[in-house]
């Protein structure tokens, strides 16, 4: 799919405009020739006249005329293509450094729904219980609340940063 990036396909453009140039320039190195066949219908004292014209354009000093446009065809389109290679690789390279930042995100998300959340739930669950039977302080009881209000907004943080990094790719 990453070869249908609209970046990377403008680069096919760009190369048939270049490969047209290069073979204008091209034909200008072969010899052009053309027939005319002429046919005329002239007064009864005069004979009808038929007339044929043979015509080439042999391309003296070609070299000089067509040689510096191909020349400079074949290093247009050089430069397209390692342009359109270069692009590709730092979309490549997009793609990669997504992708893991993905798969690192996962990773702690996963960490976060199993581990993390369910110990400070845990742990706000004993906390009120402990409030409730008289051995711990209403304090403690809202800064373990907190926390695990904290490990809530840091998953949906690293949800939304998934979401993000998947949109962009």
């Amino acid at each position: 799919h990453l070869h249908q990036h609209p970046e990377l396909k403008a680069f096919q453009a760009q190369k048939q405009v270049n490969e047209s140039k290069l073979k204008q320039a091209q034909a200008l190195q072969k010899p052009d020739w053309g027939i005319e066949v002429a046919y005329q219908h002239r007064a009864p004292e005069f004979g009808d006249m038929i007339g044929v014209q043979l015509t080439t354009e042999i391309p003296v000093f070609s070299r000089k005329r067509s040689g510096p446009l191909i020349q400079a065809a074949l290093a247009e389109q050089n430069r397209v293509t390692a342009d359109q290679e270069a692009k590709y690789r730092e979309h490549l390279s997009m793609l990669d450094d997504g992708l893991a930042d993905i798969e690192a995100l996962n990773q702690q998300i996963k960490r976060a729904t199993q581990m993390s959340i369910p110990y400070a739930m845990q742990k706000e669950r004993l906390q009120l219980a402990s409030y409730q039977a008289g051995k711990a302080k209403l304090t403690d009881v809202i800064a373990t609340r907190q926390a695990l209000l904290e490990q809530r907004m840091r998953l949906i943080d690293l949800q939304q940063q998934q979401s993000m990094i998947t949109a962009q790719l």
